[in-house]
């Protein structure tokens, strides 16, 4: 049972640390954008829409950074 634990730990984990690291992309982007940093706001963009196609991820969220992606 500690092990069937451990498990659904990591995955939790992993979960979150992919969310955080989506988040992260997609606001250093919007951020870096603002200050006028267009190409690395558009590599972070990039890299937001990757992990989201690693994830599976299908949200509004990332319709808002393919649109944001498209408009820069």
């Amino acid at each position: 049972m500690a092990q069937i634990r451990r498990a659904l730990d990591l995955g939790r984990a992993q979960g979150d640390h992919a969310h955080a690291e989506f988040d992260y992309a997609d606001v250093m982007g919007q951020v870096l954008y603002d200050r006028g940093r267009t190409a690395e706001a558009l590599r972070h963009w990039e890299r937001a829409l990757e992990l989201a196609a690693e994830q599976g991820r299908r949200t509004e969220q990332v319709e808002r950074v393919r649109e944001r992606l498209a408009r820069a």
